[in-house]
Parts: C-alpha cells; sequence; structure tokens
C-alpha cells in the first residue's frame, strides 16, 4: 500500500504531501521568476503584427534597441560553488528522514557539475538563440527598417567589451542579415570599451562613493535573510533533504538557489534537479529576496543610481528627435536603426531614468506578504535578453506631418507613463513627440536644464 502511495505521489501532476509524508516534483518547473536569472521566454510580451502595431498613414522610420545580453553561463567562482554541492549529495538522508521522494532524492545523488572554468561568463546556445529569435521577430516587426534591402550604413551596433555582449551582437546582426549583406554590416559594428564606456558604474565617483562604498547598502537585506520566514524556509529544506537543520545555513541556500538551481537553468533552459529542494513559495520568497538586494543599487533608493544614466538618455532621446527632424534629415545621413548590447544594470537604471515604471516605495526585509505586485520586480526587468525598444512614426493626417513614439520594454507596449501622459492612440501607446521631447527636456541637447554627466557623478 506505500509503495501505491508514493507511486501516486511522483505521477501526480501536482506537488502534493502523500500519507508517507514523501514530497515529489512536478514535470513542469515549479516556478518561472528568478530576478535577473529569468529566462527571457517566460516573461517576454508579443509584439504585433504590422497592422496592429499604429493607425494607417503611421509608418515607422526609426527605432533605438538597448538590448541585454542572453543567457550565459556562471563566472569562474560558480565552479567552487557547484563542487561544494557534489559534497553536499553524500550526506542526503542522512537523518533517513528526507520528505522528497526517492526519483528526487537519486536525481540529486546522481547531479553533475555542468560547466567548467573554460565557460566564465560566456554566452549559452539557448542565450545566442534569444538573441537570434528577438531579431527576427523585430525584423517582422519593422520590415520598413530592419528588412535585407535597408543599407548597411543606415545600421549602427555598439557592443560592451565583455565576451557575452558581443557574441550577442553577433548572434543578432547574423540573424537580422543574409548573404554578402552580412559581411557589409559587420562595418558597422563597434565594441566599446568599459575603460570609455559611458554606461559603465565604475566611470561615476559619486555612485562609487554612495552605493557601491556604502556601508548599509546591505542593511535591509541582512536583515530579510536573518529573519524568521527565511530561517523557516531553510528548515523546509533540510527536511526535505533529510539533513540536519545545521547544514542549511544561509550561505547554503544561496549556493543551492544561485548555483544548483537558476544557473542550471539559464545554460538547458529545463528545470534543474536542485530547484526540487524549494517549494514554489521558497522559490518567491528566494526572488524578492533578489530584488531587496538590487533595489539599492538599481532602483529610485539612490538618485545617483539612474541619474548616472544621463549619457545614454541623451543619445536615445536626441537620435529620436533627429530622427523627427525634417531639416536635419534632408541634410544629414540618416540613420534607421540602432543597437546596443549592455548589461542588467542599463537596462534597469535607464528605465529608471526616463520614469517608465513607478518609483514607489522599494521591497523592504517585512514586506514581502504585502509586495506580491511590486512595481520593482528585476524579474519582468531585465531577464536574459531583456531589452528597450523605442521606435518613432511619421503619421500623414490630412495635410499634416505628425510625429509619435512607441517604447516596448522586452516586447510588451507602454501605453501610459509619466512623458506619455496623453497618447494619441492609448491602446497603440502612440506618444507625441513633441510632448515627449518635453517631458524629456533634461535630455534634449542644448536645452537648459541637459544633464551633465560630469557634474552627476563628480
Amino acid at each position: 500500500m506505500r509503495k501505491v502511495l508514493l507511486l501516486v505521489c511522483c505521477i501526480s501532476g501536482l506537488a502534493l504531501q502523500c500519507v508517507n509524508s514523501r514530497l515529489c516534483s512536478t514535470n513542469s518547473k515549479p516556478y518561472d521568476l528568478f530576478g535577473t536569472k529569468t529566462l527571457y521566454e517566460n516573461v517576454a510580451g508579443d509584439l504585433p503584427n504590422q497592422r496592429a502595431r499604429a493607425p494607417k498613414r503611421c509608418s515607422p522610420i526609426f527605432v533605438y534597441g538597448l538590448i541585454r545580453h542572453g543567457a550565459r553561463y556562471p563566472g569562474n567562482d560558480a565552479v567552487i560553488e557547484l563542487r561544494k554541492l557534489k559534497e553536499l549529495t553524500k550526506s542526503i538522508n542522512v537523518t533517513g528522514r528526507a520528505t522528497l521522494c526517492k526519483k528526487d532524492l537519486e536525481a540529486i545523488r546522481n547531479w553533475k557539475i555542468w560547466t567548467d572554468e573554460y565557460n566564465d561568463s560566456n554566452l549559452t546556445a539557448y542565450g545566442a538563440n534569444e538573441m537570434r529569435q528577438l531579431a527576427l521577430r523585430l525584423q517582422q516587426f519593422l520590415p520598413e527598417i530592419l528588412s535585407a534591402g535597408t543599407p548597411a550604413s543606415k545600421y549602427r551596433f555598439t557592443s560592451t567589451e565583455s565576451t557575452r555582449t558581443i557574441d550577442s551582437m553577433e548572434a543578432f546582426v547574423e540573424s537580422l542579415s543574409q548573404g554578402s549583406f552580412r559581411d557589409e554590416i559587420k562595418n558597422f559594428t563597434e565594441i566599446v570599451t568599459e575603460e570609455i564606456d559611458p554606461i559603465n558604474d565604475e566611470n561615476c565617483n559619486r555612485y562609487v562613493r554612495e552605493v557601491d562604498d556604502n556601508d548599509n547598502i546591505t542593511e535591509e537585506y541582512d536583515k530579510f535573510v536573518e529573519g524568521p520566514i527565511v530561517t523557516q524556509m531553510s528548515r523546509g529544506i533540510a527536511r526535505r533533504l533529510g539533513v540536519p537543520s545545521s547544514m542549511i545555513t544561509n550561505d547554503v541556500v544561496n549556493r543551492l538557489y544561485d548555483d544548483g538551481c537558476y544557473s542550471e537553468q539559464w545554460v538547458t533552459g529545463k528545470n534543474a534537479p536542485w530547484c526540487n529542494v524549494f517549494s514554489k513559495k521558497d522559490l518567491k520568497l528566494m526572488e524578492y529576496g533578489s530584488d531587496v538586494e538590487d533595489y539599492p543599487e538599481r532602483g529610485y533608493k539612490f538618485p545617483v543610481t539612474y541619474q548616472q544614466n544621463c549619457f545614454l538618455s541623451k543619445e536615445i532621446v536626441n537620435m529620436v528627435k533627429k530622427a523627427g527632424d525634417d531639416d536635419l534629415r534632408e541634410k544629414e545621413q540618416n540613420v534607421l536603426a540602432r543597437f546596443r548590447f549592455a548589461h542588467t544594470s542599463n537596462i534597469v537604471t535607464l528605465a529608471a531614468n526616463l520614469n517608465l515604471y513607478s518609483d514607489e516605495p522599494g521591497p523592504t526585509a517585512d514586506a514581502f506578504y504585502s509586495q506580491q505586485n511590486r512595481a520593482f520586480r528585476m524579474s519582468y526587468f531585465s531577464p536574459s535578453a531583456a531589452n528597450l525598444v523605442f521606435v518613432l512614426y511619421r503619421c500623414e493626417i490630412g495635410k499634416r506631418t505628425r510625429y509619435t513614439v512607441q517604447v516596448y520594454w522586452n516586447e510588451k507596449l507602454l501605453k501610459s507613463y509619466p512623458a506619455c501622459p496623453s497618447a494619441t492612440h492609448r491602446a497603440r501607446g502612440m506618444c507625441n513627440l513633441e510632448t515627449w521631447l518635453w517631458q524629456y527636456r533634461s535630455f534634449v541637447a542644448g536645452s537648459p536644464t541637459e544633464c551633465n554627466q560630469e557634474e552627476i557623478c563628480a
């Protein structure tokens, strides 16, 4: 009878606790959100088709995309942590009372280290495919701009010097171009070294002083991991593995989550055996903890965090402004598409600087239950292959020409934000360019209120 109960538990479509107290994982992933290590496919939106994207008589004339690299391998230090997890497998069920069922315990015992030092933070095959597929979807969305017939000189591609961003850029460009055009378009790609990269945190002395070197920066996170809810979670993990509670310290919990669970998922795209030691609530708790940790360094808590993105904000706003200026377009060779390949901080601080999400109070140590619908959520903000895309349209209305802007965040249309308070067509998020530029006047070159990178970071 006990065997029958165990079998029913293991083949059930739900993670049930059976009469014999054995817990079995499901075949599907218990939870999809892992902060910045969330897979893009789990949170991405759906770009509209050509006809649905804008009203009639409106044509796209410029696109700017800021794109985070695709899913990558962990850094070299993860190999050390993975070896420690391998040692932990030798202690599985030493108490003889493990509540995970036999198949999950065996999967953990038989688990093998899946990476080595040679993969140090490099783009995975899965991550390269994320880039290719994103390029194809953007091409289908904006064929007037991103078609193979467009001269290569109309494109600009820039990457930071990290191998993972360079490889992401190359995969994106490869998917976007064909034949001899692929070789030609490479003449318009550029790698910016970190020393001169204007969107690198280390170049901002004020950020280093107020945030990086701030001894109190982890205060909320420290309170969170030392709180009763995390202690309770650790005890639950110990029971599932059948080990003494003293073995499951905060360091071990982080190792199980970071290196055992989501890092392997990022590489393979599949659920990892170590993920099964966490309940769904546990995984939500760990995701929340990562937001508590990230908020001071990437959210609204310290203004310099996002204000230092002055350069990038100005680049985007002024390129959109130039593309919407008939005189400039006639006098100068106009670029139709600009893509930058960078990192999660670039995505999130740009969004904050442009006020694309609410600046309501960020996540705190004791607000897990009340902040399930929080505004600051890195899983949705910056998964692998995260992107912010700005599209400028020219609309012919009678004898008048009007320019409008759409903004997409991870392929989701933003229909209302402070710079777009009264969209011309709300369902399509068509923001009047003049209103948009006025709201972002601190990023317009020559404006009396133009932001200054050097002053911000002094």
